[in-house]
């Protein structure tokens, strides 16, 4: 599964930018299929998967504290930004603002 995937990479890789990139692609091809999908119930599943995805690219950030771990993150919040309501957008953003402060 993906969990696996993404262990496998980060040992073969030995790279936490490669796990973080993982971490921030999943989340993105979360919500692509949030888009796609039609049945409101597996919506909902998906849209909960990402945001899942995209709070643990968050706290990646915040645990590590590098540039590039921000910057997927960033690019996971912003994916999610169209399809979450503002106040959990805002509390990633804030999050990954303390981050770059």
């Amino acid at each position: 599964g993906a969990i696996t995937t993404l262990v496998y990479d980060a040992v073969e890789n030995n790279s936490l930018d490669t796990f973080d990139a993982n971490i921030s692609q999943m989340a993105i091809e979360k919500i692509q299929l949030i888009n796609q999908e039609k049945n409101p119930v597996m919506k909902k599943a998906l849209l909960n998967s990402a945001c899942s995805l995209v709070d643990t690219a968050v706290t990646r950030a915040e645990q590590l504290r590098t540039q590039a771990a921000v910057n997927y993150a960033k690019k996971a919040v912003a994916s999610l930004s169209p399809l979450c309501d503002a106040q959990t957008i805002r509390a990633f953003n804030q999050r990954l603002g303390a981050v770059s402060k």
